[in-house]
């Protein structure tokens, strides 16, 4: 038996301005499967589609907001170390395109600020939080709730995240930003049993108070969709870039999907 949600009802006003193209389809880190994850170029994919945009942050060693998705740059950049632990100016030396092919050589780890500046107004834009658990959340939220101020994109942008804790803080410093809860099975995780019981089930936390809610699609059954709906959740859907995981969302009855390829999404739906 599915628990029930707790908290008032989410406001369906708040996350219509997103939802115009039914189903939604957000660019996962700009258009991961076609440029590199959360670079310019990656979100110039997204944008020239007219897609939105889903990308990540966290807070660099001295204190700016970086667009980047691992604790480290190992994996993204032609550098190592935790994000954590380097400045903002060690950040920018970095290549962070050159790994994924020649042609995107000299693409530079970004701060929010620089994609609020260049792609806010243009598409709306899923801010996911990297707020793990001993995370500061209270700076985090600061640095965040600044930065929308700053470029006026309380109507432009949507803030996803784990923690629930976050979103609460969010909800308490700038109740007009919409809120999406991440909820995922955690299967591949090598965290204790308990730990992914925990945050398998933060979706039902009361303090999160979510506007959406954005689930792994290995969860996107049917029944499962239809129960979140029907308590006034619009359903995204993440990482859908396999053909037969898409019909099967779309035929879950998911408001929209997260993908790789918006391109190649888009037309299969089209062609559907």
């Amino acid at each position: 038996m599915l628990p029930s949600l707790r908290g008032r009802a989410p406001d369906p006003d708040r996350t219509a301005p997103f939802f115009g193209e039914t189903p939604l389809i957000i660019g996962h880190r700009g258009a991961a499967g076609v440029a590199p994850e959360n670079t310019g170029a990656a979100f110039e994919v997204a944008a020239s589609l007219g897609v939105p945009i889903e990308l990540d942050i966290a807070l660099c060693a001295s204190g700016e907001l970086v667009v980047i998705h691992d604790d480290t740059v190992d994996r993204t950049t032609n550098g190592a170390g935790p994000v954590g632990g380097l400045t903002l100016e060690a950040l920018k030396a970095l290549d962070a395109g050159g790994h994924f092919g020649p042609d995107f050589a000299g693409e530079r780890v970004l701060t929010l600020d620089e994609v609020f500046e260049r792609f806010g107004g243009r598409v709306p834009i899923d801010v996911e939080v990297k707020a793990p658990a001993g995370a500061d959340v209270t700076t985090l939220v600061a640095r965040l709730v600044e930065a929308v101020a700053r470029h006026a994109l309380w109507q432009g942008i949507f803030v996803t995240a784990f923690n629930p804790y976050f979103l609460e803080q969010l909800r308490l410093w700038d109740p007009r930003i919409v809120r999406g809860q991440l909820y995922g099975t955690f299967e591949d995780s090598d965290l204790p049993a308990w730990q992914r019981f925990a945050l398998r089930h933060r979706l039902l936390n009361r303090r999160a108070r979510p506007d959406m809610v954005a689930i792994e699609h290995t969860l996107a059954s049917p029944r499962y969709v239809r129960w979140l709906q029907g308590r006034g959740y619009r359903v995204l859907v993440w990482t859908v870039n396999d053909p037969a995981d898409l019909y099967r969302v779309l035929d879950a009855g998911a408001d929209g999907i997260i993908t790789d390829d918006p391109a190649a999404m888009r037309a299969r739906i089209a062609g559907r």
